[in-house]
C-alpha cells in the first residue's frame, strides 16, 4: 500500500525473533533527508505487518517491517520516456533483515521499474540496534550508466508477430526463466513462470491490455513493459516488495537481450 512520509515516520521500533529494529524513522530518515534535497518526489510503499494494535489514544501501534521508497529524480536528470530513480528497500522480517539502495529508471507511461546492471544495487544486512552503513547510497548517487542505451536496444530490437514466432518466444522465456536466478547473498531470486504467461496474455491474447500487439512485428521494449509490469503488480498486492530490482535485473536473461 502507498502510504505519505509522515505516516512512514510514525512507524514504531519492533522485536523480531528476540532482536530489536529502530523505529522506522531511525532507517529511512537519513535516506529522505538526502533525496528530498534532491527532489520533491518521493513515493513511498509499505507491506503492513499481519497484526497491529491499538494504543490507549486510539492511535494504530504500527510498524513498517517492508518498506519500498522511490526518489524520483526532476525533469533535468530523467532519460528518454524514463525517470531517473533512487531507491531504497528495507525488509527487517526477512530471513536476514536487509537494507537496499539501488539506481534505476522508471517508465513515465507506466511507472514501472528498468534496471539492467546488476552493479547498480548494494545490498547490507539490518543489525539489530545498528544504525545502516550509507556509503554506498553516495556511491549509487553518483553511478554513470547506460540505460539510455539499453532502452534503445530494445525499441529496435523486434520479431515477427505471428503465431510461430510467438510460440517460439514463448518456449524459450519460459525456459529461461526456469534456469535463471539471481542471488546478493539474501536468498535467491526468481521470476515465476506464471509472471510469464500473464506477460505473453498482456502481449498477445488480451486485447485489452496496453501492451496487446497489433501490429505485423513485435517491439521488445513493449515486451520488456508487460513483464516489469508483473513485477510492479506483484509489489501493488504487496506479494512482493523486496525483490523488484532483482527480478527486473532477470529479465536480460529471460528475455535474452
Amino acid at each position: 500500500m502507498d502510504i505519505t512520509i509522515d505516516e512512514l515516520m510514525r512507524g514504531k521500533a519492533t522485536v523480531i525473533r528476540g532482536k530489536t529494529y529502530f523505529p522506522t524513522r531511525g532507517y529511512v530518515e537519513p535516506f529522505l533527508e538526502r533525496l528530498t534535497n534532491l527532489t520533491d518526489d518521493i513515493r513511498v510503499h509499505v507491506q503492513l505487518p499481519d497484526q497491529i494494535t491499538v494504543g490507549t489514544d486510539a492511535v494504530d501501534d504500527i510498524t513498517y517491517n517492508r518498506v519500498y521508497i522511490e526518489a524520483v529524480m526532476p525533469d533535468e536528470d530523467c532519460y528518454t520516456d524514463h525517470d531517473k530513480v533512487i531507491g531504497m528497500v528495507m525488509g527487517l522480517d526477512c530471513r536476514k533483515p536487509v537494507a537496499k539502495f539501488y539506481n534505476g529508471a522508471l517508465n513515465s507511461a507506466c511507472t514501472n521499474l528498468c534496471v539492467f546492471n546488476p552493479d547498480y544495487l548494494h545490498c547490507q544486512q539490518i543489525e539489530p540496534e545498528t544504525p545502516l552503513d550509507w556509503k554506498p547510497l553516495e556511491n549509487i548517487l553518483t553511478l554513470k550508466d547506460s540505460t539510455n542505451k539499453m532502452l534503445q536496444t530494445l525499441k529496435h530490437t523486434i520479431f515477427n508477430n505471428s503465431i510461430l514466432e510467438q510460440e517460439k518466444h514463448l518456449g524459450k522465456w519460459a525456459r529461461n526463466a526456469m534456469y535463471s536466478e539471481y542471488n546478493s547473498g539474501f536468498g535467491i531470486v526468481k521470476l515465476s513462470l506464471e509472471s510469464v504467461t500473464k506477460a505473453f496474455k498482456d502481449l498477445f491474447v488480451k486485447e485489452d491490455s496496453p501492451y496487446y500487439q497489433t501490429n505485423s512485428e513485435v517491439n521488445m521494449f513493449d515486451v520488456y513493459n508487460a513483464f516489469t509490469q508483473q513485477i510492479t503488480d506483484a509489489r501493488d498486492k504487496s506479494k512482493d516488495l523486496i525483490n523488484l530490482f532483482e527480478k527486473t535485473i532477470l529479465l536480460r536473461q529471460i528475455l535474452d537481450f
